[in-house]
C-alpha cells in the first residue's frame, strides 16, 4: 500500500476517535450544565467538544454540534432568568454570549479545516494518480528500452569488448585513433539504419566502413543463395567488377566461415589452392582474405570478407573488428529487411486499397480524424478519392448524415467506422446510402480496429460492399418463389378439380353403357336405351372438352404454343363455328342468331385458334342459357381506336358482379356452382383469353345476373388484309344455309369410309347408313385405293393413322390421280397439334375431324355434298 494511502486510513481511525470523544463531552457537558446552571466553565467545554467533532471531517456533523451548543446555551439562559437577580443574569448572559461566540468560531474554524483538509486530500489523490499514470508510461518507456536494448544487445556486447579492449591497448595513441574510427563507422552504420536506407545502400554503406577500418583493403559482401555465393556489394575492386559475381559454395573459403559460424581468415592462398577467392578483374589476385558470418534473425546467410593482394597477418584487433562490423552489419541488415518487408506491406495494401472492387474508410487514429476513401467508396460516397471525409469535415459530416439502417438515419457515433475506432468489431451490418446518380444503395458494412504492438486502437478500418443487385435479386427471387409456390398450390387445387371432373363424366359413361348392356337384354326396357344413350353421348363429348380444355393448358404453360397465320374471311369461319353449334342451340330450343357480318372483312391470323375462341364463347353461352338466344356480331371500327370486335351475347344465367375479375382464371373458375351445374370444367373462358391473347387482342366481359352476358374480343387492325364492304344480304343466306343444313339427310350420297379399328369404323357407318348414306368400308390403305380405282364415291372419310400406309400417303396417291367423282375428303386423326393440322391440310385434305368424331358436326359437314341440296334464301335479322 502507498504510504500516502497508509497515512490516509491511520488518519481516518484517529479522527472517528476524536469525534466520538468530542460527541460524548458534548453529552457529558450537556448534562453537567443541566446539573449545575450557573457554572460558566462547562460552557466552554461546548467549543472543546466542537472543536474534537471537527476531526470527523463531516461539516454537517460539526455545524449540528456548534447549533445544538448554542440552543443549550439559549435553554439554560431561559431557565436561569426566573432564579437570579438583575446583576447575576447579565453576567450569565455575557458569559453566555461569549460561549456561544466560542462555539460558533471553533464551528467556522473547524470548517474551514474541513474544507481545506479535503482540497488537500483531493489533491493527493490527484497527484498520486497522475503518477500512477507516470509511473505507467514509465514502465511503458521502460520495457520499449529493453526491447531496444535486446534488439542493440550484440552491437552493445561488441562495444562493451572494444571498450575493454580499447582500456588495454589505451597505451598507443594509434590503437586509440583506430578505435574511434571503427566506431565512427558503427555509428554511420547505426544511423544508416535509423535512416531507414534501401538494401543495396546498406550493402554499400557497409562495404565502406569496412575498407575504411582497413586500410582501405578492398572489402565484399557474400550472400548465400542455395549451393552458391553472390557478391551482393563489393569495395575496392577499382573500376572492374569480380571476375565472377557467382561462385561455387564448397570451394569457396566463405564456406569455411559458413559453416562453422566462426571468423577465419587466409593468410596465404598459395598454401591452400583448394580454396577459392573473390578476384578482381585486371588487377593482381588477392593473397589473402578475412571473413566474418553475417546473421539474420539469428540465421547465417553470408560473410563479410576484407581481401590483400599480398600474403598478410591479421591482428587480432582486425579480427574483433571485422566481428563487430558483422554483428552490426547483420542488425543493419535485419532491419533493412524489416524495413523493405513494411514497405511491400504498405505497397501490397496500397495497391489492393485502390483496387478491390468494394468500398474502404481507413481512419488514420483512434478518434477518428482523418478518414481516407478508396476510389470504390469514392465512387460510393460522391467524393474525391483524395479527400479527407472525418465526421468532423463539412464533407464527412454529409457521407456519415447519409446512412440509414433499419430505414431510420443512423447517428454519425453507431456508424461501424467509428464503432471499429472504439475497439468494436463489427461484421454484416445492412445500411442504405443515396446513390450519386439517384436511388438507393443497399451496402453490407463491416469494420474492424487498428491495434498497435501494445493492444491499444490507433485506427480503424470499414469494408463497404455493394449489395444492391443481390439484395433486387434476391427480391425477385422471393417474389418469384411466392408465385410459384402460389401456382403450385393452385395448380395442385386445379388438379384436384379436374381429377373430379374427370372422374365425373367416366363414371357416368361406365354408368350408362351398363344399363344400355341391361336394357338392350329386356324387351320391356328398350324404349330407354336412347335417352341413355343421349346421356353418355353427352358425357363422353364432356369428358373429351375436359381433356381438349387441359391440353391446352399444358401446351401454353410449356411456351408450344405456335401462330401458324393465314388469309381468311371472318364470315366464313362465323359461318364454320355457327354450323357447329346450331345442333346444340335447337337441342335447348335456342335461337343463334348471327348480326353484322361483313362478308369482305379478310384477316391474316392463326384461322384454327380464332375458330377455338369463337367456338368456346359460343359453347359457353350456349351452355349457360337455358332459354332465349344466341347472338353474334362482327364490327370493323374506324377512328383511332380501329380493331375488329366480334360480339357474342347470350340471355343466359349471367355472372355475379363480384365474380367478374375471376372469370378468365382457371383455377377460381372451377368452384364456380354454374359451371358444376353445367357438367363444365371452367377452362374454356381462361383458353379464350390466352388465345385473344396470343393472337395480339384483348377480350372482355359485360354481364348482368340473370340477363345474360355479353364478350367481346377485339382484334387488332394489323391483321385486316381486305374489307371493302358489308354483306348483310349473305347474313340472312347464312341463316338459310344453317336451317337447311339441318332438315337434310345423306340419301344418296357416296362415302368411302377408310379406319382401321373395327369398333369406330362399324359404329360410324351405321349412323352414316342410318342418315341415307350408301357407306363402302375399308381396313388399310391399299383397300381404300383399289376401292377409288374400282367404285365411285361423293367423299373420302380418311382415318391418318393407318396400318399399312399413312393416311398422307393416300392423300398423296389420291393427288396424283383424283378420282373424278370425289368431291371431298374428310381426315380423322386424334392428333390435334397445329403442325399435324398444317401437315394435313397441306396434303390436300378438305376438313379435319379429331376423335372421337363429333357425329353431329360430320353429318352436317356431308350434308353439303348430298347431290342436289340447295338452300333457300331468306331475310336477315
Amino acid at each position: 500500500m502507498p504510504p500516502l494511502q497508509q497515512l490516509t486510513r491511520e488518519g481516518d481511525v484517529l479522527s472517528r476517535v476524536l469525534a466520538s470523544v468530542g460527541v460524548a463531552l458534548f453529552m457529558v457537558t450537556a448534562v453537567a450544565q443541566w446539573v449545575v446552571p450557573d457554572d460558566i466553565y462547562l460552557t466552554v467545554l461546548f467549543s472543546l467538544a466542537v472543536a474534537l467533532v471537527t476531526w470527523s471531517r463531516e461539516p454537517k456533523l460539526v455545524w449540528t454540534v456548534a447549533i445544538l451548543g448554542v440552543i443549550n446555551a439559549k435553554l439554560d439562559l431561559l431557565l436561569l432568568t426566573s432564579t437570579i437577580n438583575a446583576s447575576d443574569w447579565l453576567d450569565l448572559v455575557i458569559s453566555r454570549g461569549i460561549a456561544v461566540l466560542a462555539v460558533l468560531s471553533m464551528a467556522g474554524i473547524g470548517h474551514l479545516r474541513i474544507v481545506a483538509e479535503r482540497t488537500s486530500r483531493s489533491r493527493s489523490e490527484q497527484i498520486e494518480k497522475q503518477n500512477a499514470e507516470l509511473a505507467a508510461i514509465n514502465s511503458e518507456l521502460t520495457r520499449r528500452e529493453e526491447k531496444i536494448l535486446h534488439q542493440n544487445e550484440e552491437l552493445q556486447s561488441q562495444t562493451e569488448e572494444l571498450e575493454r579492449q580499447g582500456e588495454v591497448l589505451r597505451v598507443t595513441n594509434d590503437d586509440l585513433v583506430q578505435w574511434e574510427q571503427i566506431l565512427e563507422q558503427l555509428l554511420a552504420l547505426s544511423r544508416a539504419v535509423m535512416a531507414n536506407l534501401a538494401r543495396d545502400e546498406m550493402l554499400a554503406r557497409i562495404c565502406e566502413a569496412l575498407a575504411a577500418l582497413t586500410d582501405r583493403s578492398p572489402a565484399a559482401i557474400l550472400e548465400m543463395r542455395g549451393s552458391e555465393l553472390v557478391v551482393s556489394s563489393h569495395q575496392g575492386f577499382g573500376d572492374q567488377r569480380p571476375t565472377r559475381d557467382v561462385i561455387p559454395l564448397a570451394s569457396s573459403f566463405a564456406y569455411m566461415v559458413i559453416s562453422t559460424g566462426q571468423t577465419a581468415f587466409i593468410e596465404d592462398l598459395e598454401l591452400r589452392p583448394d580454396l577459392e577467392l573473390v578476384q578482381p578483374v585486371g588487377a593482381p589476385r588477392f593473397r589473402s582474405a578475412l571473413a566474418a558470418p553475417l546473421r539474420i534473425h539469428g540465421r547465417i546467410v553470408g560473410a563479410i570478407a576484407v581481401y590483400s593482394h599480398r600474403p598478410r597477418i591479421w591482428t587480432e584487433m582486425q579480427i574483433a573488428m571485422i566481428e563487430s562490423l558483422a554483428a552490426q552489419a547483420s542488425i543493419s541488415l535485419q532491419t533493412a529487411e524489416m524495413v523493405a518487408a513494411v514497405q511491400r506491406e504498405r505497397k501490397r495494401f496500397a495497391a489492393a486499397f485502390r483496387t478491390v472492387p468494394f468500398g474502404m474508410l481507413v481512419c488514420d487514429d483512434a478518434d477518428c480524424r482523418s478518414v481516407r476513401p478508396n476510389p470504390a467508396a469514392a465512387a460510393m460516397l460522391g467524393v474525391a478519392t483524395d479527400e479527407n471525409i472525418a465526421p468532423t469535415t463539412p464533407a464527412g459530416a454529409r457521407v456519415f448524415r447519409s446512412f440509414h439502417r433499419g430505414g431510420q438515419p443512423l447517428s454519425p457515433a453507431d456508424h461501424p467506422l467509428q464503432r471499429a475506432c472504439r475497439d468494436q468489431e463489427v461484421t454484416g451490418e445492412e445500411l442504405t446510402l443515396p446513390a450519386p446518380g439517384g436511388g438507393r444503395l443497399e451496402l453490407l458494412a463491416s469494420a474492424a480496429p487498428i491495434h498497435d504492438a501494445n493492444g491499444a486502437v490507433v485506427g480503424g478500418v470499414c469494408a463497404l460492399a455493394d449489395v444492391t443487385a443481390q439484395k433486387t435479386l434476391q427480391r425477385e427471387l422471393d417474389l418469384r418463389r411466392r408465385e410459384a409456390e402460389e401456382a403450385s398450390t393452385r395448380k395442385t387445387h386445379f388438379l384436384a378439380a379436374v381429377s373430379h371432373d374427370i372422374r365425373t363424366p367416366a363414371n357416368a359413361i361406365s354408368l350408362m353403357a351398363e344399363l344400355i348392356r341391361r336394357y338392350a337384354a329386356d324387351p320391356n326396357m328398350t324404349g330407354q336405351i336412347a335417352s341413355l344413350a343421349d346421356d353418355l353421348q353427352r358425357n363422353t363429348l364432356s369428358l373429351i372438352e375436359l381433356i381438349g380444355d387441359v391440353l391446352d393448358m399444358a401446351r401454353f404453360d410449356s411456351g408450344k404454343s405456335e401462330l401458324v397465320e393465314s388469309e381468311f374471311a371472318l364470315a366464313d369461319l362465323v359461318e364454320q363455328e355457327l354450323r357447329q353449334h346450331l345442333p346444340a342451340a335447337q337441342k335447348k330450343g335456342l335461337e343463334l342468331i348471327a348480326n353484322s357480318l361483313p362478308g369482305s372483312l379478310w384477316l391474316r391470323t392463326d384461322r384454327v385458334k380464332l375458330a377455338r375462341v369463337l367456338g368456346n364463347l359460343l359453347g359457353n353461352a350456349i351452355k349457360f342459357t337455358s332459354s332465349g338466344s344466341v347472338r353474334v356480331s362482327v364490327e370493323a371500327k374506324h377512328g383511332p381506336d380501329r380493331a375488329v370486335a366480334i360480339q357474342v351475347r347470350d340471355t343466359g344465367c349471367g355472372v355475379p358482379p363480384e365474380l367478374l375479375q375471376y372469370i378468365f382464371d382457371e383455377f377460381r373458375q372451377l368452384h364456380n356452382p354454374a359451371r358444376d351445374r353445367s357438367q363444365g370444367a371452367g377452362l374454356g373462358l381462361s383458353i379464350c383469353k390466352r388465345l385473344v391473347e396470343f393472337l395480339g387482342g384483348t377480350i372482355q366481359v359485360e354481364s348482368q345476373l340473370s340477363a345474360g352476358s355479353t364478350f367481346t374480343v377485339l382484334l387488332p387492325a394489323s391483321i385486316v388484309v381486305h374489307n371493302t364492304a358489308d354483306d348483310p344480304a349473305g347474313n340472312g343466306a347464312l341463316r338459310a344455309k344453317l336451317t337447311g343444313l339441318l332438315e337434310c339427310r345423306l340419301d344418296s350420297l357416296r362415302v368411302l369410309l377408310v379406319e382401321d379399328h373395327a369398333s369406330t369404323r362399324n359404329g360410324t357407318a351405321q349412323i352414316l347408313r342410318g342418315e341415307g348414306a350408301a357407306v363402302t368400308e375399308a381396313a388399310d390403305g391399299a383397300t381404300a385405293l383399289a376401292c377409288l380405282m374400282r367404285d365411285d364415291f361423293d367423299v373420302l372419310l380418311l382415318d391418318m393413322m393407318l396400318p399399312d400406309l399413312d393416311g398422307r400417303e393416300v392423300l398423296r396417291h389420291v393427288q396424283d390421280a383424283p378420282p373424278a367423282s370425289l368431291q371431298a375428303i374428310f381426315a380423322l386423326t386424334g392428333d390435334v397439334t397445329s403442325q399435324r393440322k398444317a401437315e394435313i391440310q397441306a396434303s390436300g385434305a378438305h376438313a379435319l375431324f379429331a376423335k372421337p368424331i363429333d357425329v353431329e358436326l360430320l353429318i352436317e359437314q356431308l350434308r353439303e355434298f348430298v347431290p342436289g341440296f340447295e338452300t333457300n334464301g331468306v331475310s336477315q335479322n
